[in-house]
């Protein structure tokens, strides 16, 4: 029984993090601050679950996206980056 219950709850996080977007941003970035605002509008229309992750946390994620952040994500592929407004949001949906 207990097999099971790992089984579903491992399915149930990987469903998850698939249907999650990904907000790469960095501290101080304006760029960042308003496409987490756009983010804020879209959400009051539609479901929209994201993770916020800076990239100078992480060397690799920092040489991979420091020219181009904020950049959103899902399912590994970059949807938006750079300035990214509250239409771009409404098609990347």
């Amino acid at each position: 029984m207990a097999i099971v219950f790992l089984r579903i709850k491992k399915i149930a996080c990987r469903e998850r993090r698939d249907s999650l977007f990904i907000l790469y941003t960095r501290p101080n970035c304006p760029l960042c601050e308003e496409a987490k605002l756009m983010i804020q509008l879209v959400q009051e229309d539609f479901p929209l679950d994201y993770e916020e992750i800076n990239i100078e946390t992480d060397d690799a994620l920092h040489e991979k996206y420091m020219l181009m952040i904020p950049v959103l994500e899902k399912n590994n592929k970059i949807l938006l980056y750079g300035n990214i407004g509250y239409a771009d949001l409404l098609e990347a949906l």
